[in-house]
């Protein structure tokens, strides 16, 4: 994921994460939007799995503006990712990165990827209470359906590569309908959800990546 990264502009840059690093010391946890969030995490961590389509954009105001369609499978902290051509696998301690247009498959330690560019709706609502701070933003509309937008801010920006989340939430169901990340680069990526199911079969075998025999495997793990 991180080769989708791009530099913005130094003086726009400044200003931005001059304001939002501000902006995040100063807020708390919002108790409505603490509400919404522990519907969310409740109802998250009832199912056993849970499979969608996402659209996911890159914009950044260099005029970079990209758009791709994907889907991923998630159980517990195991996905099954594709992004355009690209597929992503994690079996909760082992990622693979497969580009069939470099004909590479990338590896890295679970450890590695979670500082990088991906993040999973369980990652975020396993720990949201404990890293970040959180507010409401209002109301708005994505996809015809009405939603709560919820801002969260790290408590220790320094430790992530993003300043800010943004996560907008159908007040009447609880579900995830679109994931904002701010990037400290820069870069906005935008996830937005559609056709969800819940408790879908998955057995282990999905969460592993056997490499082609004639691909280039870059072993990144470590020891």
């Amino acid at each position: 994921m991180k080769t989708l990264f791009s530099l913005l502009a130094f003086f726009s840059f400044s200003v931005a994460m001059a304001q939002d690093v501000i902006e995040s010391e100063l807020v708390p946890k919002d108790p409505e939007a603490g509400k919404l969030l522990k519907q969310l995490a409740d109802k998250h961590e009832s199912y056993t799995s849970l499979k969608f389509d996402f659209v996911f954009k890159m914009s950044n105001t260099d005029g970079v503006d990209e758009t791709k369609e994907g889907n991923v499978l998630l159980q517990g902290d195991r996905y099954h990712l594709k992004l355009g051509e690209v597929t992503v696998v994690c079996n909760s301690k082992t990622v693979w990165m497969a580009n069939p247009a470099t004909e590479e498959v990338q590896i890295n330690d679970v450890s590695t990827e979670e500082d990088g560019a991906f993040i999973t709706p369980t990652q975020l609502l396993s720990t949201y209470e404990e890293t970040f701070k959180y507010r409401m933003e209002g109301q708005s509309q994505i996809a015809g359906k009405n939603v709560s937008l919820v801002r969260l801010y790290p408590m220790q920006p320094d430790s992530k590569p993003f300043h800010t989340l943004q996560l907008a939430i159908n007040p009447n169901s609880a579900e995830l309908i679109e994931m904002k990340i701010f990037y400290r680069d820069g870069n906005v990526f935008t996830y937005t959800l559609s056709n969800m199911e819940t408790n879908v079969p998955a057995d282990a075998t999905q969460f592993e990546y056997e490499p082609p025999m004639d691909w280039d495997v870059i072993d990144m793990r470590e020891g």
